[in-house]
């Protein structure tokens, strides 16, 4: 590198599989002080756009039973709902779980109690009780206030493209793409400046799929969410590298030609990978002398 004047990012690491060793290299090249691109394929999967979306087409899709514990509060954690705070979320949890709240028992109103002592005269809560009774009772009828008419928005819509048209209402009532942009204006790592406006763009872009694969036709909410589920576990971020001169870290699929770079490194392939590589540049070459 020193005497011959060459780059970092004259140099080509090939991996069959990036993502398996995607932590040891960031590792590695860190120590080394070296920088380095790796273009793997990071799943939006646990991002919370995608975890919100999923959790509320799966609570449309069951109905009544899509009241459920782990549902509604995988949708509250996402940190995308303005409507409740952290604390409020996590008190909530704990008085669902204290008292075994069931799905049906979500558009009743809440007065639980559990005695101190089951020898005394009465069975009255306690001041305290009562006070958490109260604000338990707020935070269900907020959460159902805001459920509520999705739900009934969701069971008027038939076709596809009128499902879709609810869940994007939906999110653009609450005004999700503005706090996806308050999330990317605080992103400090540069390789993941630009990751929150993909994600909704990958979304939209799923949504419209939707339509034009459903069109106008009738669509059952299993069907829907079959799709959905399958849309959403595909999307993956398209990286973008932090710096110009760096080592670029990469797997065969990605279409890179041998002599794309003075250096390339091949770890550890077997043969059939390296003759699917050297085909593959073979064959690009062949199209450029054309």
């Amino acid at each position: 590198m020193r005497d011959n004047g060459f780059r970092w990012r004259d140099i080509l690491v090939l991996l069959r599989k990036p993502d398996n060793y995607a932590d040891l290299l960031e590792r590695t090249f860190k120590r080394y002080e070296i920088p380095c691109f790796i273009d793997s394929r990071r799943s939006m999967w646990n991002h919370p756009l995608v975890v919100l979306l999923d959790s509320l087409i799966r609570f449309l899709a069951a109905g009544p039973r899509g009241w459920s514990r782990h549902t509604l509060f995988r949708l509250l954690k996402t940190g995308l709902l303005p409507e409740f705070t952290d604390d409020e979320i996590d008190r909530l949890e704990n008085y669902v779980l204290r008292f075994h709240i069931r799905h049906y028992q979500w558009n009743i109103p809440w007065h639980f109690h559990i005695p101190s002592d089951l020898d005394a005269d009465t069975n009255e809560p306690t001041p305290e009780e009562t006070r958490e009774n109260q604000f338990m009772e707020e935070l269900r009828l907020r959460l159902t206030n805001l459920l509520d008419p999705l739900m009934k928005s969701w069971e008027a819509a038939r076709t596809g493209r009128e499902k879709c048209t609810v869940l994007y209402e939906w999110m653009t009532e609450r005004k999700i793409p503005d706090r996806l942009a308050e999330w990317e204006k605080e992103e400090s790592r540069p390789a993941d400046r630009g990751t929150q406006s993909q994600v909704w763009k990958k979304v939209l872009a799923l949504l419209d799929e939707l339509v034009h694969i459903s069109g106008d036709d009738t669509l059952s909410p299993e069907d829907f969410l079959s799709m959905a589920e399958d849309g959403l576990s595909s999307l993956t971020f398209s990286l973008i590298p932090p710096t110009l001169d760096h080592v670029t870290v990469t797997s065969i699929d990605r279409g890179y030609a041998l002599e794309a770079e003075p250096f390339s490194f091949w770890v550890p392939m077997k043969v059939n990978s390296l003759s699917e590589l050297k085909n593959r540049a073979s064959s690009q070459t062949r199209r450029e002398n054309i």
